[in-house]
């Protein structure tokens, strides 16, 4: 979304223009100011701080006012937007690091121990967002020797359009899994889950029209911690909760299984590979509602 890329965009930039502060003459760093300051008014932030703090000529003395008031900033996004921005924000502000501290880096004692202290700022950041670009992958593999104004500038222009399409929401705790004859159960479910304040992502309810049922089940997959599975004669039939009972596995999620209809002999017997994917997960019988779903929030509780 654009303002998931303003924050990235206005943290790269302004921390590499921080790094090139002591060569303001330099064609790089009016391009880096010009960047940064555009990208900051899509926020309405000010960097009129940061601006003061590159008047000084200590590389240092830059550095260390320059990222206390980006930390600022990046606090102010959370306040006023959400902590989300804000992961945005912090993660442009590590690659900008990662860019200057390679560019002009010399300037600076212990530079072998700078780079990888930002690459691992980077894989920090990373993985608190539901989901990260491809190309932060490429950023995080490059050699320290390899990294330059050319070789780092297209990765992060494909970060920050990857922000500017991908749809960013927080992920839920867990995603239910279920066949359209289950609906009234999972609804039971999810409605209990969000009175225990744990979030669930009810295909009815939280699906986002025009975005394909694949891709956007994935997602939420992806970024969820524990897949709740209904399991039924319907579900055991249905295509889209066998991908989506394998897209979990294939991404390491926990799994609680709960079979409705169906004993535990009886869903082993009809879907072994199911059994294989969700981990020999305790099974949960639907039984009487009010005690499955006491069950229900307890195990969640222990997993999440």
């Amino acid at each position: 979304m654009k303002e998931h890329k303003a924050a990235f965009e206005a943290a790269f930039f302004s921390t590499a223009a921080l790094w090139m502060s002591p060569w303001k003459d330099k064609a790089e760093y009016r391009v880096l100011e010009s960047q940064a300051k555009a990208s900051a008014k899509v926020l309405s932030l000010s960097f009129e701080e940061l601006e003061r703090t590159q008047r000084q000529d200590d590389l240092q003395q830059v550095l260390l006012q320059g990222t206390e008031e980006l930390q600022c900033l990046a606090r102010e996004l959370e306040t006023t937007h959400d902590s989300l921005l804000s992961d945005c924000f912090r993660l442009g502000m590590h690659c900008g690091n990662l860019l200057g501290a390679a560019v002009c880096g010399s300037h600076l004692p212990a530079l072998d121990t700078v780079l990888p202290q930002y690459i691992d700022n980077i894989q920090h950041t990373k993985s608190s967002l539901p989901t990260s670009p491809p190309a932060l992958e490429e950023i995080i593999d490059l050699p320290p020797n390899a990294i330059s104004f050319n070789s780092l500038i297209p990765l992060v222009q494909k970060v920050a359009e990857w922000f500017a399409t991908c749809n960013m929401s927080k992920s839920p705790h867990v995603f239910l899994s279920y066949a359209e004859e289950e609906s009234l159960i999972a609804k039971m479910i999810a409605n209990r889950l969000k009175s225990e304040g744990i979030s669930c992502w009810l295909y009815e309810r939280d699906s986002e029209p025009g975005e394909p049922h694949l891709i956007q089940t994935g997602r939420i997959i992806d970024g969820c911690k524990v897949l709740v599975a209904i399991v039924s004669e319907h579900s055991l039939k249905s295509e889209f909760v066998a991908v989506e009972i394998f897209r979990g596995y294939e991404k390491g999620k926990a799994f609680l299984p709960v079979l409705v209809g169906l004993t535990n002999a009886e869903f082993v017997s009809k879907r072994p590979k199911w059994l294989l994917a969700l981990g020999f997960s305790t099974t949960i019988q639907w039984t009487d509602p009010q005690e499955v779903l006491d069950r229900i929030v307890s195990g969640l509780r222990r997993m999440l």
